[in-house]
């Protein structure tokens, strides 16, 4: 992580929950988002 800050990297998340993994992947598909997809498992 230091290096990703020393040369100003923003990383991005967007959360899922596992009943939706579905609708995470059509959005990556159709890029609706930059960054990644987190499945959650609760």
């Amino acid at each position: 992580m230091t290096l990703a800050q020393a040369i100003d990297i923003h990383s991005t998340v967007q959360n899922y929950d596992l009943a939706d993994a579905n609708r995470a992947l059509i959005d990556l598909k159709h890029s609706r988002f930059n960054g990644e997809a987190v499945l959650r498992i609760s």
